[in-house]
């Protein structure tokens, strides 16, 4: 079996559907570091039915679902299929008649996860069956992740067993023998339970047998009363003979009337089975009609299912289509740019053409010397043949130089002969290409100058691509800092705002002030601003007249005197005027307070009158002889110290605790709109962070394809240039060794001339 491709939607980084083919026995996944390059394997992982979180690098299952981004939503279902090629038939069970089988998994938020093979709903054991023996698990040796290399290193002679026999296809019979001991397992404890019952049903036979007995006793009993009652019955039978013999003429009249209305009977009972005979007949046409009616519906899920099969194949090959159109395309770019290539390949042969043309002009003019040499050839033999005839004419008398002569001639001979091919190769040897030689030369510089220029370029964009992946790191993490940040003050706000709501609809008051139409008062707390670290001292000093309620006018409370509150609640009406601090003594709590009713200020002047603050017990104890009759100082803990008594503060009702609450609501709400504004930016900043990184790994890409054709154009330049050098220096190198071989046969020719002359 082969993956032939990896379908994923809304699984981890993988938000949007993604398809990915592998066209090949190896394919190789690359990309920076948190792309997602692991959450491949995962997902192959995940369709085979891994089952624990930790195995996928989650805590729970549902964090294979995409949990969502700054720019888009969480989604709803996670979806792996597998598309696996069984031409060779190695998948187990049923679905070995498919050449290629598809396996599913979806997972819904709910935790409802559903398997299936070829979209057929299957458990996540017959996924497990169909690899049995093929090496392919949730955690078969297959599948190769971090760590897996050393745990298997480093893995005990049983956990290695393990992976030796998946290798060897063993598992697939060990699977299927701890099934089978599994069976024997429950059959056995199914004896066990035969045996009990057979155990019980033992001891509930001796109370059979105790019972049988009594009924014995009581058939006999039984029998006894029978002959008694037949006694009885033939007394009372001869007491009753007269009358008989009228029950049997009324008898006889009775049979005959029942026999008259049997045979009535008899007449709808045969009526009745005709219809009960057609009835039957049609029950068996009904229920052919309705076999035949399964099928048909059998044989039309079928097509369906062969439907839904062929058009998925379809979508499947025109998906394949697109990305063969797109390759066809690559290639018909690279088949343009190698015609581009060829064109300048014809225009070098051109080139090539030309100089062979030149060559040949210059070997047509040495053909056209060759007659002249060949007449001063021929004029040299005749002048041979002439001295050959005098010397034979004066033979007698210059017998000694004859054969001096004639090895002079045979000299002469090869010495022409060896200069005749000697100048054929000299007029053969390529002319030097100076020209194309210096134009070479030229883009070989100019080349040379890119290619500096390209690396230059290419080491600075290098040294600013870690730049800039290290500011966009930081941007990410300090994006994700303030988010966390952020988060964490909404968690905070959003469970004290809860406490707050569930302490003021939670009270013993409600129903009352519900009852009374009061439930839409706001409490006295909701107005109150006090110093901060100073709530406890106001809640202790004002206790229940925290909550207290305004109302207009305050003799309308005695309509409540009938049915008072359940719990402790105050009732104010707001003074027309101010009211000052007559006491002095020390600093008043009443400063403390921010209010912005000059009404609530007069009120809270009047209920605060006498209450004084100090920074802690021993404070107040120091400043407790400045006190007068009544008066109080509270510290900050809510503690309160008189003239003549010490107490401390402790929450003694279900409301303690709001003003202190509602104030870390205003300042978290007002961290909240700041820390929204800072994660904004920061979030803002790895926006841009991230597309400056991509710009500049873009541009790096750019510039190293650049780079890597630049460098390619100069290596073949620079070869070119070399191979015409040497060309060029072995020409000239040639041309003067011809050039001196030939003035020594020249030279030579000129000594055995003369010496002929001389003879």
């Amino acid at each position: 079996m082969r993956l032939n491709s990896i379908k994923l939607s809304g699984f981890k980084s993988f938000a949007d559907p993604t398809n990915f083919q592998l066209p090949g026995q190896l394919v190789g996944v690359v990309g920076p570091n948190g792309c997602g390059k692991s959450n491949i394997m995962d997902a192959v992982r995940w369709v085979l039915g891994e089952s624990k979180a930790s195995e996928l690098r989650g805590e729970s299952m549902q964090d294979v679902i995409f949990n969502g981004s700054g720019n888009r939503k969480p989604a709803s279902r996670s979806s792996v299929e597998l598309v696996f090629d069984n031409a060779s038939a190695r998948a187990g069970g049923q679905w070995n008649q498919f050449t290629e089988i598809a396996v599913k998994r979806v997972l819904t938020r709910d935790g409802t996860s559903s398997y299936f093979i070829n979209n057929q709903p299957v458990r996540r054991r017959d996924v497990q069956d169909v690899f049995l023996g093929t090496g392919l698990g949730p955690r078969a040796y297959a599948i190769i992740g971090q760590g897996t290399i050393s745990r298997i290193i480093e893995s005990k002679p049983e956990e290695l067993r393990m992976f030796l026999e998946e290798a060897a296809g063993v598992s697939k019979y060990k699977e299927r023998r701890r099934e089978t001991e599994n069976r024997l397992k429950d059959t056995r404890e199914n004896l066990t339970r035969v045996e009990d019952i057979l155990r019980e049903l033992n001891s509930n036979l001796e109370k059979l047998e105790r019972q049988a007995e009594v009924a014995a006793n009581y058939r006999h009993l039984q029998e006894q009363g029978t002959l008694k009652l037949h006694q009885l019955w033939f007394l009372k039978h001869r007491d009753a003979a007269g009358e008989s013999a009228r029950v049997k003429t009324e008898h006889s009249e009775a049979v005959n009337a029942l026999e008259a209305k049997m045979a009535e009977l008899r007449q709808i009972e045969a009526e009745l089975e005709t219809v009960r005979q057609a009835h039957y007949a049609a029950g068996d046409e009904l229920h052919a009609e309705q076999g035949r009616m399964a099928e048909a519906q059998m044989a039309v899920s079928r097509l369906e299912e062969r439907i839904r099969y062929v058009v998925e194949g379809r979508q499947r090959l025109e998906q394949r289509l697109i990305e063969l159109q797109a390759q066809n395309q690559q290639w018909q770019e690279r088949a343009e740019q190698a015609q581009a290539e060829l064109d300048e390949v014809a225009t070098q042969i051109a080139q090539a053409e030309e100089q062979s043309e030149i060559l040949a002009a210059q070997a047509e003019d040495q053909a056209m010397k060759l007659p002249e040499v060949e007449d001063q050839v021929r004029a040299a033999q005749a002048r041979a043949n002439e001295q050959r005839t005098q010397v034979t004419q004066v033979q007698q008398q210059i017998q000694v130089l004859a054969a001096e002569s004639r090895s002079v001639d045979e000299q002469l001979k090869g010495l022409r002969g060896r200069r005749d091919r000697l100048g054929q190769e000299r007029q053969g040897l390529a002319a030097p290409q100076h020209d194309k030689l210096d134009e070479i030369r030229r883009l070989s510089t100019a080349a040379d100058e890119q290619q500096a220029v390209a690396d230059a370029r290419l080491a600075e964009l290098a040294e600013a691509v870690p730049a800039a992946d290290e500011t966009r790191q930081q941007a990410q993490q300090e994006s994700q800092q303030q988010a966390a940040k952020l988060t964490d003050i909404v968690a905070r706000l959003t469970a004290l705002r809860a406490l707050q709501e569930k302490v003021q609809t939670e009270g013993k008051l409600k129903p009352w002030l519900a009852k009374h139409g009061l439930q839409d008062i706001k409490g006295l707390w909701t107005q109150l601003h006090v110093t901060p670290g100073w709530e406890n001292a106001l809640e202790a000093a004002l206790r229940e007249r925290m909550g207290a309620l305004s109302v207009g006018r305050l003799e309308t409370v005695q309509a409540f005197a009938s049915d008072a509150p359940p719990a402790r609640l105050a009732f104010y009406s707001l003074p027309s005027g101010e009211i000052a601090n007559t006491h002095r003594a020390l600093a008043p709590l009443s400063d403390l307070l921010k209010l912005e009713s000059n009404g609530l200020k007069a009120l809270m002047n009047d209920w605060l009158e006498g209450v004084y603050t100090a920074e802690s017990i021993a404070q107040a104890l120091q400043d407790r002889p400045k006190l007068s009759h009544g008066e109080v100082i509270m510290t900050r803990e809510g503690h309160a110290v008189s003239q003549f008594a010490v107490s401390f503060y402790a929450p003694d009702s279900e409301t303690a605790g709001l003003l202190a609450r509602a104030q870390e609501i205003e300042n978290l709400d007002r961290e909240q709109r700041a820390q929204t504004l800072m994660a904004d930016e920061a979030r803002a900043q790895a926006i841009r962070a991230e597309a400056a990184y991509t710009e500049a790994a873009q541009r790096l890409s750019v510039l190293r394809r650049e780079a890597t054709e630049t460098q390619g154009r100069a290596h073949q330049l620079q070869v070119e240039l070399l191979r015409l050098a040497q060309q060029t220096e072995a020409a000239v190198a040639r041309r003067t060794q011809l050039d001196e071989e030939i003035g020594e046969i020249d030279a030579q020719t000129e000594a055995l001339m003369e010496r002929r002359m001389e003879g």
